[in-house]
């Protein structure tokens, strides 16, 4: 299945796994990226169903953190690969998208936020969940389609 990539013309700022912030060990569990031109648009990355009422939704509800650093989130169900996936777009302006909507890879979610607090620069956090609920790599997904999972080497 094809994919689109999360943004225009993506940069990988903070990959997923462990890294060092601050001199302690933390884990990252998705992706961040920018836009190398400076469009803050987000955009979905497979055809899917938005969910709105995240907390109704068991896989996802426990991994979206109500804090003022998450800033707005859209949750989507995947299918890919015929295989369910839940991606969570996170620091997002607004959500204004209506709850069940279907959408097709490349739908314009809306933009990622100039800044919420806890944020380092603007950008999108890509948090993808297997679909029992578990934070996977959304790497080997991405990569698979072409699209950029790794920070780009000076």
């Amino acid at each position: 299945m094809s994919m689109h990539a999360p943004v225009l013309d993506p940069v990988v700022t903070a990959p997923y796994g462990f890294r060092s912030d601050s001199g302690q060990k933390t884990f990252h569990n998705g992706i961040n990226f920018i836009s190398r031109s400076g469009d803050t648009r987000v955009f979905s990355i497979a055809r899917g169903r938005v969910i709105q009422d995240i907390d109704q939704c068991t896989p996802v509800m426990s991994h979206v953190q109500r804090s003022p650093w998450s800033g707005n989130v859209v949750a989507i169900e995947h299918e890919i690969d015929e295989r369910r996936y839940y991606a969570l777009y996170i620091h997002l302006l607004s959500t204004d998208i209506p709850d069940n909507l279907t959408v097709q890879p490349g739908f314009e979610l809306g933009r990622y936020a100039e800044q919420s607090a806890g944020m380092v620069g603007p950008h999108l956090h890509l948090t993808i969940l297997n679909e029992q609920g578990d934070v996977i790599d959304p790497t080997p997904l991405l990569v698979k389609s072409g699209i950029p999972a790794h920070p780009a080497v000076a």
